[in-house]
Formats: structure tokens, sequence, C-alpha cells
């Protein structure tokens, strides 16, 4: 074991016992003299921390860790209490003391470090689950997205979805009117509880599309005809407070919450100008998308030539741009609707426009394509899954699963004839 490592345990060990958590656990742990020792129980304390620190919660893997980590061996000074020994000594003597060692253990920590308890820190962190490359734009968007499928399938299911807006995200002021005609009801589908529990889900997603819309982004017009669009990453807000925190611990300056909330104020922000006068969304997803849009930047100013173009005329010129430029749109839509159907993480780009190329299907096909029609022509059967899942063609109804078992060879008794009584039937006796 390090030298390094071993001084941090040294001082765990070293703050329990100036705590004084050692005599609140041996006061519950004392038992009479028949029987073997016991485990030293600060040392086994001790062991659980580091054991639910290092995330091995588990009783055996704490077993197995007093056997082969050198870190619980030094602990424990080479004992190795059983997973029911922890499994005791967890119910029967942790628990029973939580407050008590609690407490002990805040009151060492802050005399340890210097603090005062006169103020109180509250941390509103959220972490996000398998968090990508691009979580600083796909946090805010993706879960707004979420939050507007809820409200417009709730919308549906309430009667509510008439003259809705298709496209973009519903603004809060949609949703407020909604639950205004929602309370203009009839008082007998008022009165229902499931029409109130319904409304009781739309408040709260208008109270959270609120957050959205006034925490996370804003827009704001200055001089010149430009705008500026702010954005605020919470998660890197805390980051960036927690780094200011730290260098001022470094440089031993004084804190001054004057400065502290100043530094809050634009911890986590990125901040956009353009000439642009768009909606906020379409400006995040533009930066979202902001290496598909250098491709197609580089490739109208490197790959189009257009002084050695062989169109006659100028209109000619035109036309062959427009061409080209909706080529590219089809192009990029394409690539966005492969990258939604997560294609992309078992295949390559080209891999999937050489499946498509080669999907050939018959000018005289119906227009609702399935995957066991006879209009398909030179279509692998590896080739119908790409297709089912860009939505290109219905996929067959698989049949219902075969139930397990022989199957039943004499007929289902009838529900309505009379029952046989219970017991084996009585021997007509004979008389002579």
């Amino acid at each position: 074991m390090q030298e390094e490592e071993k001084g941090k345990i040294d001082g765990i060990l070293e703050l329990l016992d100036d705590s004084g958590v050692a005599e609140i656990i041996e006061k519950n742990s004392q038992k009479g003299v028949i029987g073997r020792e016991s485990y030293n129980p600060c040392r086994m304390f001790a062991a659980v921390l580091l054991a639910f620190a290092l995330g091995r919660s588990s009783l055996r893997e704490m077993e197995s860790a007093c056997r082969n980590d050198l870190r619980f061996i030094y602990v424990l000074e080479g004992e190795c209490p059983s997973h029911a020994t922890f499994s005791n000594f967890i119910n029967k003597i942790m628990l029973p003391s939580m407050k008590e060692v609690y407490a002990s253990l805040t009151s060492a920590i802050f005399k340890k470090c210097g603090l005062s308890m006169d103020t109180c820190f509250l941390d509103g962190t959220k972490f996000e689950a398998d968090a990508n490359r691009y979580k600083f734009v796909w946090k805010p968007t993706k879960y707004h997205e979420n939050l507007d499928a809820k409200i417009r399938n709730l919308l549906a299911v309430m009667g509510l979805d008439d003259n809705i807006p298709h496209d973009g995200w519903l603004p809060s002021s949609v949703v407020r009117a909604k639950i205004d005609m929602a309370d203009s009801m009839p008082a007998a589908a008022i009165e229902d509880k499931a029409w109130s529990e319904k409304k009781a889900n739309l408040m709260a997603y208008l109270l959270k599309l609120c957050e959205y819309e006034e925490k996370l982004w804003s827009k704001k017009r200055i001089k010149g005809g430009r705008y500026l669009y702010a954005f605020k990453d919470m998660e890197k807000a805390h980051g960036e407070e927690n780094g200011f925190l730290d260098k001022l611990s470094k440089e031993n300056r004084a804190f001054e919450k004057a400065v502290f909330d100043k530094a809050v104020d634009v911890s986590g922000t990125i901040v956009f100008e353009s000439d642009l006068d768009a909606e906020p969304l379409t400006i995040y997803q533009c930066y979202e998308k902001r290496w598909l849009l250098e491709l197609v930047f580089r490739s109208y100013k490197n790959d189009e030539c257009l002084d050695r173009t062989r169109e006659n005329g100028d209109f000619s010129v035109l036309g062959s741009e427009f061409v080209n430029f909706i080529a590219t749109l089809i192009t990029t839509r394409l690539i966005d609707r492969i990258e939604k159907t997560e294609l992309l993480k078992k295949m390559t780009y080209a891999e999937v426009m050489d499946d498509l190329t080669e999907s050939w299907r018959m000018v005289d096909a119906p227009d609702e394509a399935k995957s066991d029609d006879k209009y398909w022509k030179n279509v692998s059967e590896g080739i119908f899954p790409e297709l089912e899942v860009l939505g290109l063609s219905i996929p067959v109804e698989k049949p219902a699963p075969r139930r397990r078992g022989r199957p039943r060879t004499k007929p289902l008794p009838d529900p309505d004839a009379p029952r046989r009584k219970r017991g084996r039937p009585k021997k007509n006796s004979i008389h002579d």
C-alpha cells in the first residue's frame, strides 16, 4: 500500500478517535464475558465507511475485501470478519446510534477544517446519467423535447389538442390557455377523479416548462439590429462555482459574498451574438449541428467552383447551385434522421447510404411499402431492418408465440354441464 494512501487512512482513523465515535459504538456493542472475543467496533466502523466510500455496499464484497484488499487488512489489523458479522454490526450497532454518530462526526469535521456552523450551504446539483460529449447542448434540449411530448400526449388524452402548433415546442402561454379551457369544462367532467389528476399533471408540466423557458436561455436585442442569445448550463455552473471557491482556498483569500454572487451570475453561461432574429431553440440547434454546418460551408467554399462551370448563362448557374443546395439540404436531413434512429452506432453513414442505394422499389408499387410485398427488388433480408427503423417499410407481423406444453387432445369440458359428484362412485349392493 502506498504511503500517501496509508496517510489518508490514518487521517480518517485519527478523525474517528477525535470525534468520540468509538465511545458511542463501544457503548452499544457491550457484551458479556461469555463467548469469543469480539472484533474492535471502532475498526469495524472504519471498515464499513471505507467500503461505502469505495462503492462496495454488498456484505459479500466487504468480506472479500477484508481478505484481499490491503487497505481493509490495514484498517482491521489483519482480522477478517464474515458477511454475517458485518450484517449484525450494521443492523444492531450502527443503525441504533446513527444520529449520535452523525452529530459527533459532523462536529469533528467542522472543527478539523475550521468551519463555522452558522452558514448553511444548499446543493441543488442534478447529475445526468450516461452523459455524452455533447451534453452541453443535449441536456436542456433533450429534456425539453421529452417534456413537450408528454404535454402533447396529455392534451390529446384530455381532448384539448385542437389548434396547437405542430412545429417546434409548445410555449407556456398555449399550455396556460389549455388549462383555462379545462377549467371551463362541464361540471361532470371536472368532478371526475381521473380528470383532476390529469389537470394536476398538466399544471406540473407547466411549472417545469416555465423553468426551462425562463432559466435555461434568454434572448435580447442590442444596438445595430443584432441579438444576444444566452444559455446557462447548471452542471457547468456548479463546477465553475466550486473552482472559484477552491481558488480562494489555495490563495488564502477571504470570502467576499458580493464577489461570489457576481461570479455565480455568469457561471456556466455561454452567449451567442448574431444578426439573425430567430427562436433561441434554432440558435442552439445550430450550435449542436455546428460540425455539420462547417462541412456544408467548406463544401461550398472549396468544392464548388463557380468560375469553371460548364453551364451557359447566369440562370443555368443559379439553377445548378439551387439543385446543389437542395441536394445538400436533403443530405443533412437524412443524416439527422439516421442519427435519431441510432443506426450510426452500428454502422457508418456510407454503409447506410449503400444499402439504401441498392434498395429498389417498382414504379407501380403501392404507396404503403411492406417488407413482405413483392415490389422490392434487389433487397437482401439484412437491409429490411434498416428500412423498417427509418420508417420506409412496414415490418411483417410476427405470429403469436406458441404456448408451452403439448397441445390439448381432449376438448374442454362444457362449463354449463352438471358437475360430477366428488369421490369414488358407490357400487350397487347385490341383495339375495
